[in-house]
């Protein structure tokens, strides 16, 4: 048991692969499951991270490893010096930090000290964390504005969100703005305060753009108000009646990239057309012949080295790139989504963007992207105790002298993670650390670092492993290998990989107990890995595995985008969603302050479910409303106003506001909830049972045999064959 382990970093912000370290490199080989660590080093807590001012003394660092003073540290000598927990090195406390211990070696003032108390701190950071003063938060906004947005509704629903944004940006009187639009050509307007409208300047070859007027393009939000509403109205009629069908986003973003260059800041880019011309032109690459090929995985690969390239330049000035991807019909979402990769930025895909389809998806999840918490200028590392060192790292940064995370904007819907590798043979102590510290500017221009820091126990025995075993974070951190596991080799490949996983691992574990104890003809899992197979089968059942007839590659390469950042909850969720019934409407309880309590979740198999039930399925992408053949057409009255719709008319349903009825109220009520907090807006599609729709729904019945998927018995099956072959 790890001494004052309460005082580690809650698993939400720092998640354990296994709450265990294997003690040497001999058991970390026999232990063939990662060693890894899933950080989300903003998510949203209900108590918000304590903040500390050392004023004077500094802030107290370990002179050798540069540790952050925390929870685990040991003060000698009456309280003049420290021992570091993760180096062991001693270090002198400075007079302003000083307070004697007590007989055992405890601080008089610990219960006033949170950085002494709890695993997750945050410091202010005094004038030598800073490379230059605090930039005020920047957005430059980029609209697409060629004849495919215009005609989907894009444009409209873009603008629309964004001005409904605009009070509610992070940043206070610091915050600036610009705005271009882009086609064929890319567009400015200068919207400074002094003049009677926005004036827009036309840069006549997007695919070399230059700075039009080199001052002026970035305004003050408060102080040019009017004028950016103003802009935003030019726009929504300005290109109504074009023709132009190219929309050139790598000019528009080596256009922003300019405007930016001397303050960084985030660029939100709305983009329907698919780029033809310029650097970083695109090709359909929708090619079935290549899969079980060689060729297969170059289908999710950037070919151009143009996107890391560039991306790589945005990210050195701390410019982030949002796309709101919208095309009528297949881009290449592989090589767009690395401007965002490379610069710590979101991507949103809505493939056949519709406005009356996905408006609502897309001003929401406009409106949660620009008006979270955001950190700016942000680097992060992760710091390990003696023995171990992180290895790779994984997510949506670029990484700069070896182990140095650097991300231009970071939030709480963003997640990384770290593999825990070794540097000697052995790891010298019982107990050793992991420590992430994130420096970033805070909205309102404070430089702040959030540290985290979490005690590891260390073990000899593989026994002791299968007990700290987190199936489901094990889960997650193979899901975000897979995802880039599949982007050099095939699927076919990465899926044979996660399997020999599962069956290594689990003849280690019967090779553990003398088989007289089992039964041979039973596979024997560990208490705390029941959930692996099933995570394992769900992964193969998903958008990032399944068979390429069942998905197209942009919607394979968007879901590699979103698992590679998607926070802990989100994975659990994509793979495994829950299920609610809704037909018992007493188990459906809306609090007096608003929240929700939902029924208990339900196993994902038809077998479950009765033609006499209503079904609320969230995988935390969509949500689905299935409803059972022996339900009366009056619930769809009741519920949504909608007498005999049809199948197509349900479809086009938008839920969103309830009725004046305690039934509608209640189902909204539910639908709601599974959508608060969330960074993404589930749209919910109503379904009957019998209608063609319901197609879109068995696929997440994750327990049930699809097509020529198992069925989860018939894949326990399978890996208990696997297990006992020799």
């Amino acid at each position: 048991q790890v001494q004052r382990d309460q005082y580690s970093a809650d698993p939400k912000f720092v998640r354990l692969a296994t709450n265990a370290i294997p003690n040497s490199v001999e058991l970390k080989k026999q232990w063939c499951l990662p060693s890894a660590a899933v950080i989300q080093p903003l998510a949203g807590m209900k108590q918000p991270v304590p903040v500390v001012n050392f004023g004077a003394a500094g802030i107290i660092r370990c002179r050798q490893c540069r540790t952050y003073v925390n929870p685990f540290v040991q003060f000698v000598d009456g309280g003049r010096r420290w021992k570091c927990n993760v180096c062991g090195a001693f270090n002198e406390v400075p007079v302003e930090y000083f307070c004697t211990t007590d007989g055992n070696g405890i601080r008089r003032d610990i219960n006033e000290r949170p950085e002494l108390n709890c695993g997750s701190v945050e410091y202010l950071a005094p004038e030598e964390y800073m490379v230059r003063p605090p930039m005020p938060p920047t957005y430059v906004f980029a609209f697409d504005v060629s004849y495919p947005a215009i005609a989907s509704g894009l444009l409209a629903s873009a603008i629309d969100a964004v001005k409904s944004c605009l009070d509610s940006l992070p940043g206070a009187e610091r915050t600036q703005v610009g705005i271009l639009t882009y086609d064929s050509n890319v567009h400015f307007y200068n919207m400074r305060a002094d003049q009677s409208s926005p004036q827009m300047l036309v840069i006549p070859d997007a695919t070399h753009p230059y700075l039009p007027q080199p001052e002026d393009l970035l305004v003050n939000l408060q102080e040019c108000r009017h004028q950016i509403d103003a802009a935003l109205d030019v726009i929504s009629k300005a290109f109504g009646k074009t023709q132009d069908v190219e929309g050139c986003l790598s000019g528009a973003i080596q256009a922003t990239y300019l405007v930016m260059q001397h303050v960084g800041g985030k660029m939100v880019c709305f983009q329907s057309s698919v780029p033809s011309s310029g650097e970083g032109k695109l090709r359909p690459k929708e090619d079935l012949a290549s899969y079980n090929t060689e060729r297969e995985y170059k289908l999710r690969k950037a070919e151009d080295p143009f996107f890391k390239r560039f991306g790589g330049e945005c990210n050195r000035i701390q410019m982030c790139i949002d796309i709101f991807c919208c095309p009528p019909k297949f881009t290449d979402v592989a090589s767009l989504s690395v401007f965002s990769s490379t610069t710590g930025g979101q991507f949103y895909f809505y493939p056949a963007f519709f406005a009356r389809k996905d408006g609502m998806k897309l001003k929401a999840e406009v409106t949660r992207n620009l008006t979270r918490e955001t950190g700016w200028e942000a680097v992060m590392r992760v710091r390990m105790g003696k023995g171990l060192k992180c290895t790779n790292f994984h997510g949506h940064f670029m990484i700069r002298s070896n182990d140095l995370m650097a991300l231009p904007t970071v939030d709480p819907d963003k997640s990384m993670h770290v593999d825990i590798g070794y540097e000697d043979q052995m790891v010298p102590h019982q107990t050793t650390y992991l420590q992430c510290a994130l420096l970033y500017t805070t909205s309102l221009g404070e430089r702040r670092i959030r540290v985290h820091t979490t005690a590891i126990p260390v073990v000899s025995d593989i026994g002791q492993l299968f007990k700290a075993c987190d199936s489901c974070a094990i889960g997650t951190v193979l899901a975000k290998l897979a995802a880039e596991k599949i982007r050099s080799t095939t699927i076919k490949e990465t899926v044979h990989i996660l399997n020999k996983k599962v069956i290594d691992i689990l003849k280690e574990y019967r090779q553990l107990y003398s088989t007289h104890l089992h039964p041979h003809n039973k596979l024997i899992l560990p208490e705390t890995m029941k959930m692996l197979p099933l995570l394992m089968l769900c992964m193969q059942k998903s958008a990032l595995l399944k068979s390429p007839n069942e998905v197209t590659t942009d919607e394979r390469s968007n879901t590699i985008f979103q698992i590679l950042s998607m926070p802990f909850d989100n994975v659990m969720k994509f793979f495994y969603p829950r299920m609610y019934p809704l037909h018992d409407l007493n188990q459906i309880v809306v609090e007096k302050e608003g929240s929700v309590k939902l029924p208990q979740t339900m196993p994902l198999t038809l077998n479950n479910i009765k033609d006499s039930g209503i079904y609320l399925l969230d995988n935390g992408m969509a949500c689905y409303i299935w409803i059972g053949r022996g339900i009366s057409p009056q619930w769809l009255v009741d519920v949504f106003g909608l007498q005999n719709p049809s199948p197509q008319d349900l479809m086009n349903l938008q839920v969103g506001s309830a009725l004046e009825n305690p039934t509608s109220q209640k189902v909204i009520a539910a639908v709601n909830s599974v959508r608060k907090d969330n960074m993404y807006y589930q749209h919910c599609y109503v379904v009957r049972q019998g209608d063609p729709a319901e197609a879109m729904i068995l696929p997440w019945l994750v327990e049930d045999k699809f097509q020529t998927s198992y069925s989860y018995t018939n894949y326990l099956g399978y890996i208990h064959k696997g297990v006992l072959t020799r």
